[in-house]
């Protein structure tokens, strides 16, 4: 297996947003100690920098602003022709991906479907392959679990991308019902594998905090309009409430606050059919250094029986026992539980059933003096 130590990555993107969207994705997918990122923002820098620096890996978008992403690809084939390229693009386009692939690319990626996860496996699959490395040494415990959820990743998301191919040739209405349920079933595993990886990570502390200067109002601004997308596809309404008492800047780790926030965002949606779900930020109380922000997560789904509320937030738990073959393996809310306690904060739950549930989540951040 491979030890990352000292890794180099070049990320290519003339995007200022989508590289700190990648680094974020990196930092919380290795050790920061461990990775240096180099970033370049044209094709012609970046052939400069990966002579110098002759990163490791690279992860390289398709459009630039001087030289096309391919030409990069092909200029830097001629540099080295081993070195893993990642090629990515703002959304999926086959001919891209087969162009990419005739000119060397080691593996391409969708933007749109980018994560933490997606990204480490990616790496972790083209470093093997560069170094022809196979597995050295038995592993036990949570190391399996950990290495089987990269593993079973894999061959899933091959059949989840045939799946979308076959859809689109010339099916008939039993046949286009087969690959619905195929389609269902492969998001099924990936869904259950990523929680199994994010069991990992956060029982293992590699989601170290990154503290740094944010403004929180385009923060939570911007995670709304990222769940106003996944919202679209259901009949539910997203409403949000933004406390203006809150300062603008503040010191903190909000991309783990969002994974939160998404965790028990999607729960919401899976068990509210109809109705609404609020999402709000409040000022819970105000020091010389430091703040209290209250979020709280409120929908009008099926609610959840007062004798399962207290133990919500234990490993493989699901609140509600009719969707728990077709929804999850009950991690997601004990990694919200375990992230929040990272950050020094606190999670409770109310619901009723029939009428809704809240979860308050209760979060500090230090203020920029």
């Amino acid at each position: 297996m491979i030890c990352y130590n000292n890794l180099k990555i070049q990320i290519i993107d003339d995007s200022a947003e989508d590289r700190f969207l990648i680094k974020k994705y990196l930092d919380s997918a290795f050790d920061k100690d461990r990775v240096t990122i180099f970033e370049s923002d044209c094709g012609k820098s970046s052939l400069e920098l990966f002579t110098e620096v002759s990163p490791d890996c690279v992860i390289l978008d398709y459009c630039l602003p001087d030289l096309s992403g391919l030409e990069v690809l092909i200029s830097v084939r001629k540099i080295n022709p081993k070195t893993p390229i990642i090629f990515i693009t703002s959304q999926g386009d086959e001919d891209v991906a087969t162009n990419a692939f005739l000119n060397g690319a080691d593996h391409y990626l969708s933007k749109s479907t980018l994560s933490a996860d997606h990204l480490y496996e990616t790496i972790h699959q083209v470093m093997l392959k560069a170094a022809n490395l196979k597995p050295i040494k038995y592993l036990e415990g949570d190391e399996v679990i950990n290495a089987v959820a990269h593993e079973f990743k894999s061959p899933i998301n091959t059949i989840t991308v045939a799946a979308e191919l076959l859809k689109i040739t010339n099916l008939n209405k039993e046949q286009n019902e087969y690959v619905g349920v195929l389609k269902e079933a492969s998001q099924m595993l990936i869904n259950v594998s990523d929680r199994v990886f994010n069991l990992f990570r956060v029982q293992h502390r590699h989601d170290q905090l990154s503290i740094e200067e944010f403004n929180f109002t385009n923060a939570f601004k911007g995670y709304i309009r990222f769940l106003s997308y996944s919202v679209s596809n259901h009949n539910v309404i997203l409403k949000h409430r933004l406390d203006t008492a809150i300062p603008e800047l503040l010191l903190g780790d909000f991309f783990l606050v969002k994974e939160i926030l998404s965790n028990i965002t999607n729960n919401a949606l899976k068990f509210t059919n109809s109705g609404s779900i609020l999402v709000s930020a409040k000022l819970l109380s105000q020091h010389k250094r430091s703040v209290m922000i209250r979020f709280k997560v409120k929908d009008t789904g099926i609610g959840i029986p007062p004798e399962q509320v207290s133990g919500i937030f234990g490993k493989f738990i699901q609140a509600n026992e009719q969707v728990s073959k077709t929804k999850g393996i009950g991690l997601g809310l004990f990694i919200c539980k375990s992230i929040t306690e990272l950050l020094g904060g606190s999670i409770s739950v109310s619901s009723k059933v029939g009428a809704g549930t809240i979860f308050i989540i209760d979060i500090p951040f230090e203020t920029v003096v």
